[in-house]
């Protein structure tokens, strides 16, 4: 075996080329053999060798160096070192092979895990996004989805308090109608302007033409401007159960909603009105669900001034019934001394005077009178008789007592929820897969891919960003139509946050209206209030 060849003490020849030195009368090649025979023990192979040298030498013994005692120290300190290094190079090797196998990250590729994501979620401190990695290291997806969650967060109280302090700076105000069109603006991500977009699209997932399209990098505008496709029929066989419990009703009219729903939806909010009544009111109101249900409403509202008089001791004659003070306020003090009307005559004459306001009560009752109290035979004889009438709001304004709605309220806020948050919902998912994307490629070694897939998900989450600003405006702006400059505000559609800010900047922009202790209780009352 020639020097230096073959497996070495430590690792390399530098035991073997001290000991040429301490006893150079013998070859490497001898002195490399007596260390692998001693089992690579340092003390035990210069004994051997020096051993070796006195029995080879002609002059007799040999004297002993005068470095041997510190050269046998020096040697076994290099020997240990060496050994503790190799164990520990065996043990890192060992625990990245067993992390690699559960799905964990090892220390260098915690380090650059951490880099990556960061640049992912910019605006969390890589201590906490490598705390998520850490904990979540078996669950890739797990932990990106905390990633996400954190990141929104932290993006909701930015916006909160860059909103608070510009209230505290100027004056707030209610937008009117040219703040919400310049602030909804058009654009390839208007809301409702999505062909496709109404019902219950918004919960849909990406199609599988979107999810390709995402990962071969189509451009953005081409993908959100491209019409969605239609459910498969096994797909829309299976939500038939939801879509039956939740059937979103059209903001704009009911008219998507068969009249066998309507009926049914009224008789189980007016439990106490005969089925032939609810019945004919909805005839009697175009089918119109919302006109119909305000017109039984003052029926009940008959029925019990009827009930609180009848236990005063005023009687309970069928032809004196008593008119509810809500109605005494709105009618002219002449229809006081018509002739006395039957059951649930007096709200039908409220409903004709709404829909013809320039026609005297006395000829609304003599109308209603003559059609033998049919509502809809007492419209067509005032139409015939020239008289124009006006259509109703499809959605009346909300009074206090009317808080607590019947189900076709809540589907039509629900509707307009869905139908503006649409566009928002496939841009959330837009981005959310691209950042999947980007953390499967990393995973893999692709970085080229994961960055490209990291840009374009930022890109997605920009315009969704956007898109939901805007489409908080377009909620409120549906649901308090016909209420603004009146200070009343509908929440429904809009998150606690954006909720918080609208009725700030409401109270902000209201006149003096007391002592400033008003105001500070009002704004202390905000979260009870959304809540």
């Amino acid at each position: 075996m020639e020097a230096g060849a073959g497996p070495l003490v430590g690792g390399h020849d530098l035991t073997v080329e001290a000991l040429a030195e301490l006893v150079p009368g013998l070859s490497r090649a001898a002195i490399l053999d007596v260390v692998e025979q001693c089992g690579n023990n340092v003390e035990l192979a210069l004994d051997g060798l020096l051993a070796m040298a006195e029995a080879q030498s002609p002059r007799g013994p040999l004297a002993p160096p005068p470095l041997v005692p510190q050269t046998r120290q020096l040697l076994a300190e290099a020997q240990h070192e060496e050994v503790w290094a190799n164990q520990q190079v065996q043990q890192h090797s060992h625990s990245d092979q067993q992390q690699q196998q559960h799905g964990g990250y090892g220390p260098t590729d915690l380090v650059l895990a951490v880099e990556f994501h960061s640049s992912m979620f910019p605006n969390l401190k890589p201590d906490v996004v490598g705390d998520v990695l850490q904990r979540y290291s078996d669950t890739p997806q797990t932990a990106l989805d905390q990633l996400i969650m954190l990141s929104s967060c932290v993006n909701d109280a930015a916006t909160h308090t860059c909103a608070a302090t510009t209230a505290t700076s100027a004056v707030g105000s209610l937008p009117d109608q040219q703040a919400w069109e310049a602030d909804s603006g058009d654009g390839f991500c208007g809301g409702s302007d999505d062909e496709f977009a109404a019902g219950s699209s918004w919960e849909q997932e990406l199609t599988p033409a979107e999810l390709e399209a995402i990962e071969a990098g189509v451009p953005l505008e081409l993908l959100l401007a491209a019409p969605r496709q239609r459910d498969p029929p096994q797909r829309q066989q299976q939500q038939v159960p939801h879509q039956q419990q939740h059937r979103p009703l059209s903001p704009e009219g009911e008219d998507a909603m068969p009249a066998e729903e309507k009926l049914e939806l009224l008789q189980l909010e007016f439990a106490s009105i005969s089925v032939d009544e609810v019945s004919a009111s909805l005839a009697a109101c175009d089918g119109s669900l919302f006109a119909a249900a305000k017109l039984l409403r003052a029926f009940l509202a008959e029925d019990d001034a009827a009930k609180s008089s009848d236990s005063d001791g005023r009687g309970n004659m069928i032809g004196d019934a008593p008119r509810s003070a809500a109605a005494a306020a709105s009618v002219p003090a002449a229809a006081s001394a018509s002739a006395a009307l039957p059951h649930h005559a007096w709200p039908k004459v409220q409903h004709l005077s709404q829909r013809f306001p320039e026609v005297p009560i006395e000829a609304l009752e003599v109308a209603l009178v003559s059609s033998s109290y049919s509502l809809a035979n007492a419209r067509r004889t005032l139409r015939e008789a020239g008289y124009t009438e006006v259509d109703l709001e499809p959605t009346p304004r909300l009074q206090p007592q009317l808080l607590s709605l019947s189900e076709a309220t809540y589907q039509r806020n629900q509707a307009i929820f869905e139908q503006e948050r649409a566009q928002a919902q496939r841009l959330q998912m837009c981005y959310r897969r691209c950042f999947e994307l980007a953390a499967a490629a990393y995973t893999r070694g692709d970085h080229d891919t994961a960055n490209e897939l990291r840009l374009r998900g930022h890109q997605y989450r920009e315009q969704y960003d956007q898109e939901k600003r805007r489409a908080s405006r377009r909620i409120s702006k549906r649901v308090n139509a016909g209420t603004l400059p009146i200070i009343t505000v509908d929440l429904h559609g809009l998150h606690v946050d954006e909720a918080l800010r609208l009725v700030e900047s409401g109270l902000r922009s209201l006149p003096e209206v007391g002592p400033a202790d008003d105001l500070g209780r009002a704004e202390l009352d905000l979260p009870s209030l959304v809540a």
